[in-house]
């Protein structure tokens, strides 16, 4: 599956001048919400830089993904170890 702009990422914090801290809930993988480009239509919002916390699967656990890179074309993310 892909993201959907009707089950949004949600901000929970701004994180200094630039950055901010990120909240989403669904139900793909962890694997598939980590692929590139997941985020892509969220791409105005985000910024290199910001952190989102995701549930997904199965809701029992949560991981961080960094935003490595932002912009029309492409947003990158890295899970967090």
């Amino acid at each position: 599956m892909a993201y959907e702009t009707s089950n949004p990422i949600k901000k929970i914090s701004q994180a200094g001048d630039s950055n901010s801290i990120w909240y989403y809930n669904d139900g793909d993988a962890i694997t598939t919400i980590d692929d590139a480009d997941y985020f892509l239509s969220a791409y105005p919002e985000l910024n290199a830089g910001d952190i989102i916390l995701v549930v997904s699967g199965s809701n029992t656990v949560v991981d961080g993904l960094l935003v490595t890179a932002s912009s029309s074309s492409t947003v990158t993310t890295a899970l967090l170890a």
